[in-house]
Order: C-alpha cells, then structure tokens, then sequence
C-alpha cells in the first residue's frame, strides 16, 4: 500500500430539474416547431407562458398536464392559461 486512501466511488449527482422550458424546448418537447408552438399560443391552444427575467418560460408541469388532458378526452380544447 502507498498510504493514499482510495479514492470515494459516489454516484454522480442527479441532473438539475426543469421547471419551465423556453420556446424552442416546449416545441421540441411537444415534437412541434417553434414556430408551430408559438401559433398555437397566439391562437389559445397553448397557455401563453409567463415571464421570468424579460424571458417566456412555459411550466414543464403544465404542459405536461395539458397533453394528458387532451389525450384523455382526445380532443384539442383550448387551454387553460397556468
């Protein structure tokens, strides 16, 4: 032996969770373009997000409930705003 302690073998730390995802990331979530995502805002289909900082952010609980909401009824109802 060296006299060195061998060295702690810790499992990595669990990636940081998301909260909110910015326009690109909510379309690409959706498997939508941004420019889709941002149609279906502007048309109510889609919550308009709120504003942290001068940047939109969409709640990844939010519009995760909103697609389990439509898939359950199976029709595109408008969205509540969250």
């Amino acid at each position: 032996m060296n006299g060195k302690s061998a060295p702690s073998l810790q499992p990595p730390p669990p990636p940081p969770v998301r909260l909110a995802l910015s326009v690109s990331e909510a379309a690409r979530a959706l498997s939508i373009s941004p420019r889709s995502f941002r149609r279906a805002v502007a048309r109510g289909d889609l919550p308009g997000g709120f504003l942290i900082g001068g940047r939109r952010l969409w709640s990844l609980e939010g519009l995760t409930r909103l697609v389990r909401e439509r898939e359950a009824v199976g029709a595109p109802a408008k969205a509540e705003v969250t």
